[in-house]
């Protein structure tokens, strides 16, 4: 239906609701497991975006393309392009949208063994969640600073964490 939806998105000539369409497919390719697919649809959409002037709406692309590059263990790139969210929202004053980037840029930084920038950033998204009343992402960024302090083997204080996360 998603991809139904597109194809009318591309024919009616709206390119905003096109490239709306086309970042949701990236994101559900994504969550089935078909990454390839998933990056060409966020691309796509990215373009549209770009065109569009929709900086916003270009870096809630980037999180789904950086989270392509993560699943492929590209994490150079992916964590690039993390920080190039994080600077689009600064620059938009949407901060409070950026407890996500946070916490895929602080799981990447812990895969990456750069374990204090990893706490950093999952401070930083902590922080955003608590000020947004996020509950779900509050949780999904304990979860993931649970991880980090226990591959720092810091058991004592991941164990809350991941208990309340859950």
């Amino acid at each position: 239906l998603v991809g139904q939806s597109v194809a009318l998105a591309g024919n009616s000539g709206d390119r905003r609701l096109q490239a709306s369409r086309l970042y949701l497919l990236g994101t559900i390719l994504l969550e089935s497991g078909e990454v390839d697919s998933a990056l060409e649809d966020y691309q796509q959409a990215r373009i549209k975006y770009q065109e569009l002037n929709e900086r916003f709406n270009e870096a809630m692309v980037l999180v789904g393309i950086s989270q392509v590059h993560y699943l492929n263990n590209h994490f150079v790139e992916a964590r690039a392009l993390l920080f190039e969210t994080l600077q689009i929202l600064k620059e938009h004053g949407a901060e409070a949208h950026s407890g996500i980037a946070y916490i895929n840029l602080g799981e990447i930084e812990t895969d990456m063994g750069l374990l204090d920038e990893a706490e950093t950033h999952l401070y930083e998204g902590l922080k955003v969640s608590n000020q947004t009343g996020s509950h779900r992402v509050k949780a999904a960024n304990q979860a993931a600073l649970g991880r980090l302090f226990l591959k720092q083997g810091r058991l004592a204080e991941a164990k809350p964490l991941i208990d309340t996360a859950l």
